[in-house]
């Protein structure tokens, strides 16, 4: 008996057309039923071709919900062409949450092979892992093994050097990130490979500005004393250095360093608590989120000294780095709070953790990417301090973690449960289509740097 295929096409109640791969038989005496099947799957497929898809993919596919909206596709009728013989082999690193990787599980011919990163421990929504990224040495070894593989999803935390790539070989063709930036992958030797990469657009900010306006209300309140006091069975307020009296984030100014896509969410989100805000940036905000919450420009020292909640939000850039020195505490009121809601690399560690235990300003706040102790932090800027490097500043990093009016988080602003889902899916998506030679669903920065902040 022989086996044909045959293409069917239907349309779904939300009008989206989807088109399926499945198999039809032909066997002897049914030469008139054959020829019938094979009309009309020539049919379909002519008015599939003049009939522009409307799921917002080329191409005809199947189409699976995303977490939060939209869709991925699964299966289409070019995977045949485009799917070698022994089927698509693909790696998937870290701990990357199930419904993220659904769209994959439901294409025929796709191996899933999960990479275990060495410490991986249980805890957490998916089923938890280690946190950390895998190492070159050990994605080395993963796709020199059994065979290699057809694409590499992974994450962030996962250093794809030009080694890695070299261990993909030839068979290697698609290396799709969940992440906004491409900073972790060698874009040059993968490209020079002819290695296709692909990052998600930025679906963070509002994730990031939640904690940005929970960090604020943290330090300006003074949480971490009242915790760790509540934590030792002191749960009178008297037992609190101060009183545990802290400032008002209602009513105040707020100062938002880089009136970007994230100081326009926590700008949404602080509206609410009645404050007034000063920005400052390149350039002045014509019209848009500025506007609306009626955000007037200033400049950097002028913003300083009249801001009782200073936001910085902008890129690390040559004008930006370590910006927040000995003299831009000088500038602060001595009731005002700090909270970098960017990278560490903005900040003088050494000047913040005088500042504070001098009252210079009332408290601070940030989140420290792991690494930040070594290298990441700016030094130098207090008068007469003693000269250091990296031992110096770990420290310094230790005595400012010590002070109870000093909240420091863990590179944590991206990790919910919806993001990291929503951030999943599109990579899959984007790994997909681009192994089946089609334009990526979903584009991101893709070149290293931070998304532009204003």
């Amino acid at each position: 008996m022989t086996r044909t295929p045959s293409v069917s096409s239907t349309v779904s109640s939300s009008s989206n057309r989807s088109l399926r791969f499945r198999r039809g038989s032909s066997g002897a005496g049914n030469t008139s039923a054959s020829a019938a099947a094979a009309a009309a799957a020539a049919a379909a497929a002519a008015a599939a071709a003049a009939t522009p898809p409307s799921n917002g993919f080329h191409g005809d596919e199947e189409v699976l919900p995303l977490p939060g909206g939209g869709s991925a596709p699964a299966v289409t009728t070019h995977d045949v062409a485009t799917r070698p013989r022994g089927g698509w082999r693909v790696l998937v690193t870290g701990d990357l949450p199930e419904r993220g990787l659904a769209g994959l599980r439901g294409v025929p011919g796709l191996e899933l092979i999960t990479a275990v990163r060495a410490g991986a421990g249980g805890g957490g929504p998916f089923g938890g892992g280690s946190g950390r990224g895998m190492t070159a040495t050990e994605l080395v070894g993963r796709l020199s093994a059994g065979g290699g593989v057809d694409a590499l999803l992974c994450g962030v935390g996962d250093a794809v050097t030009p080694d890695v790539i070299r261990a993909g070989g030839r068979r290697l063709k698609v290396i799709s990130t969940t992440g906004v930036s491409t900073a972790n992958i060698d874009t040059a030797a993968a490209s020079a490979a002819g290695v296709v990469i692909a990052s998600v657009p930025d679906v963070l900010t509002d994730t990031v500005a939640d904690l940005v306006v929970g960090l604020v209300i943290a330090v300006a309140r003074r949480f971490k004393e009242g915790i760790a006091a509540a934590d030792a069975g002191r749960t009178s307020r008297r037992s609190l250095p101060g009183g545990g009296v802290g400032v008002d984030v209602h009513g105040a100014t707020v100062g938002i360093i880089g009136f970007g896509a994230v100081g326009a969410a926590v700008a949404r989100r602080l509206s609410g608590f009645d404050v007034s805000f000063v920005y400052t940036g390149p350039r002045k905000k014509v019209g848009g989120p500025a506007a609306d919450v009626g955000a007037r420009y200033v400049g950097l020292n002028h913003l300083l000294a009249v801001s009782d909640i200073v936001l910085p939000l902008c890129p690390v850039t040559d004008d930006t780095r370590g910006m927040f020195d000995w003299e831009a505490m000088e500038r602060m009121k001595k009731t005002a709070v700090l909270v970098n809601g960017a990278s560490a690399a903005l900040m003088d560690v050494e000047a913040i953790y005088y500042a504070v235990k001098t009252g210079e300003i009332a408290g601070a706040g940030m989140c420290v990417p792991e690494g930040s102790g070594r290298d990441a932090w700016d030094t130098g800027s207090v008068p007469g301090a003693a000269p250091g490097g990296a031992a110096r500043q770990k420290m310094l990093m230790q005595k400012l973690l010590g002070l109870p009016t000093v909240t420091v988080l863990p590179d944590m602003a991206g990790e919910t449960v919806g993001c990291l889902e929503d951030m999943a899916a599109m990579a899959a998506g984007n790994l997909m289509a681009a192994l089946r030679g089609k334009r990526l669903p979903h584009v991101g920065v893709g070149d290293g740097t931070d998304p532009p902040s204003g």
